[in-house]
């Protein structure tokens, strides 16, 4: 058996053992003898006096799994314990826990029994892992509220997959306005003929919205021209309204490319400066 669930231990025998992939342990009847000093098949007994909180199994109130054990292998069953109960009169309060919660132990023993005879119609080879759909598997993930799994199955993007767009007049700018007025944050990169604050040498914007996707807006025609030059209708885009909503949020550093005024000239260093 391969599991970190405890109540495993029960099924321990000659012939099947228990391996926790978490802890990368073995139990077999030896060790489990060896370690607790009972056999696997009374660990149900444990669990009735001792409960068992991830389950639901309440178990006798202040019994844990130590003293569950020590009674289990002193007094071999639930039952024959039961029917010693005076023998630990000197233990009061253990000794008045015990005497109060019978049915409920008895209860708990029943909850923590593991059915080793439920009737399985179904192959080995109907067991096999066959493709499934991620899509349908989210969507019940999602109806059960088992977050850690919807997490595992929510689609992420295939970093093999990048669309560079490039904005080249006032409309398509105008587009993108709206475009990270509703994405609410984006990185602004600059791409710039110095080390200086983006200004009359800033050749380009690119805004990384998503992961695997960027659109670029540069401020110069090939070939760069001065900033004196550059169409002022661009630059105004950044003034359109959409831009200036409280929701719109940019992100907190800007990276600074150097890259060539004039051909021939690329200088292959670089740095980068917080946005004011």
């Amino acid at each position: 058996m391969v599991t970190g669930d405890k109540d495993f231990i029960q099924l321990v025998t000659e012939r099947c053992t228990l391996w926790d992939p978490m802890k990368d342990t073995v139990q077999d009847v030896g060790r489990i003898k060896a370690e607790m000093g009972i056999e696997p098949k009374q660990f149900i007994d444990v669990l009735g006096l001792a409960g068992d909180t991830s389950d639901n199994i309440p178990g006798v109130a202040g019994v844990g799994p130590k003293t569950a054990t020590e009674l289990i292998a002193k007094f071999g069953s639930i039952e024959t314990l039961y029917d010693n109960l005076d023998s630990l009169k000197t233990k009061r309060k253990l000794h008045e826990n015990l005497s109060q919660s019978r049915d409920l132990v008895l209860l708990s023993r029943k909850l923590a029994t593991i059915d080793r005879f439920v009737p399985v119609t179904e192959t080995m080879e109907d067991f096999r892992l066959i493709p499934y759909n991620t899509q349908e598997a989210f969507a019940l993930f999602q109806e059960l509220e088992f977050n850690t799994l919807m997490a595992e199955f929510a689609k992420k993007p295939d970093p093999s997959e990048k669309i560079y767009k490039l904005i080249t007049n006032l409309r398509e700018l105008e587009k993108l306005a709206h475009v990270l007025e509703n994405k609410g944050i984006f990185a602004l990169d600059t791409e710039t003929t110095s080390k200086d604050r983006p200004g009359p040498d800033s050749s380009a914007f690119p805004f990384p919205i998503w992961r695997t996707r960027a659109f670029i807006s540069p401020w110069a025609t090939p070939p760069p021209v001065r900033w004196s030059n550059r169409p002022k209708k661009i630059f105004s885009g950044f003034s359109n309204p959409s831009l200036k909503t409280r929701r719109l949020k940019r992100s907190g550093r800007i990276s600074n490319t150097i890259i060539s005024s004039s051909p021939g000239s690329a200088s292959p260093s670089g740095g980068s400066h917080s946005t004011p």
